[in-house]
């Protein structure tokens, strides 16, 4: 798997400003209604899930099958695992694009968003 850590730390002080917050907001819609970000990096429980479905490891079974508001509370006791979900993840939207900027893009609105959608939310972004 690739080196992460640069985007990895863009995306620490995004989630979480470098840890000091990871108390993130119960979404409200969506696919992860009902559900909040996990750690520093806001990783999401059905992501997490999503990470661990082809997996044999035992724990990857448990967090597979676990209700997403469980999720949270199993990878808290297994931070490698947490880890490994979170550069898998990032492997894939990486994967998509090499550019950091869509890289964390797509950590945020999904790793199979069109590159049209990644362009658009770019573009609109009033930091830009």
């Amino acid at each position: 798997m690739a080196d992460f850590s640069g985007i990895k730390k863009i995306l620490r002080f995004m989630e979480s400003r470098d840890g000091a917050d990871i108390d993130h907001d119960v979404m409200t819609k969506g696919m992860h209604k009902g559900t909040s970000a996990m750690g520093e990096y806001g990783l999401m429980p059905k992501t997490a899930q999503d990470m661990a479905k082809n997996s044999k490891e035992p724990l990857d079974q448990i967090v597979k099958n676990a209700n997403p508001t469980q999720v949270e509370e199993i990878l808290k006791g297994n931070p490698q695992a947490y880890e490994r979900y979170v550069d898998k993840y990032l492997d894939k939207a990486v994967g998509r694009s090499p550019d950091p900027v869509d890289a964390a893009v797509r950590w945020h609105g999904g790793v199979n968003m069109k590159n049209s959608d990644v362009k658009e939310y770019i573009e609109d972004d009033p930091n830009n």
